[in-house]
């Protein structure tokens, strides 16, 4: 349900964070147009696609025109495992949240949080991260990035660092990945230098729309790759922008004719 790029720049002095909404309206290689989280889907999921962190990685590729150079895939048992690693996060809870899934896959869900600052375990984080209130999808990735952005500042503390080499090592039987234990360790020092300047936080851009009575979020091709490239520091040259333009006429393209607006 949940999907991030992150990007460290060259001089280790930013991290760029941007978040893709399960139901981003993209083309899933061999597969054709569907939500991005179809390209990844458990066996639980009714695409049929069941692609895993392969085909997502390629579909994520494809749409952002660049190369992603490693994955990593947390479920929720290993998210509560990392928290509870690190002693856990503070989050201000910004507005009463309660909520009840007796048929979550997980055995129920019941989210029950006050609002104010609390530190929060694994489990109580995981809630925070899950709630769905009347922003959907939209409103869920803005407390995601919030969240990612107080992980950050505790993981880079000066009493977090110490404990880092402990904490991977535990985490690593967790977590689905093809970085080494030292890679893992190396990217946790990166975020040191880093956290200095901030976690730049984003989400892709664009509109609502419903098709075939199924909602769906249609990207602004153009806005995110160019705002994408400004952050890598690439200069488009005229070609690029060309290819640039013509991908954005192509997802346009392939709205069908039948696409309503979502009610305001």
């Amino acid at each position: 349900d949940v999907l991030m790029m992150a990007h460290i720049s060259g001089d280790r002095k930013t991290v760029y964070l941007i978040s893709f909404p399960r139901d981003l309206w993209v083309n899933v290689p061999g597969h054709g147009m569907a939500k991005i989280n179809a390209a990844y889907a458990d066996g639980s999921a009714k695409s049929g696609i069941l692609g895993g962190e392969k085909l997502a990685q390629r579909t994520v590729e494809d749409f952002l025109g660049v190369n992603i150079d490693h994955y990593v895939v947390i479920d929720t048992h290993a998210f509560q495992k990392i928290i509870d690693a690190i002693g856990g996060i503070d989050i201000d809870v910004e507005k009463r949240m309660y909520y009840e899934d007796p048929w979550d896959d997980d055995g129920g869900l019941v989210i029950d949080l006050k609002p104010g600052m609390q530190h929060m375990d694994g489990k109580t984080a995981v809630t925070y991260v899950r709630d769905l209130d009347e922003e959907g999808d939209i409103g869920r990735i803005k407390r995601q990035q919030k969240f990612m952005k107080a992980c950050m500042e505790k993981i880079t503390s000066p009493a977090i660092i110490p404990k880092l080499p402990t904490v991977i090592k535990e985490v690593m039987s967790s977590v689905k990945t093809d970085l080494s234990f030292r890679q893992l360790l190396e990217f946790a020092g990166t975020l040191k230098e880093a956290q200095k300047n901030g976690l730049k936080a984003e989400m892709v851009p664009g509109r609502p729309l419903y098709i075939s009575g199924v909602s769906y979020w249609i990207p602004d091709v153009e806005k995110l790759r160019t705002t994408l490239a400004e952050t890598l520091g690439i200069q488009l040259s005229a070609s690029a922008r060309h290819r640039l333009e013509q991908a954005a006429r192509e997802y346009e393209n392939s709205i069908p004719a039948n696409a309503t607006a979502v009610p305001a």
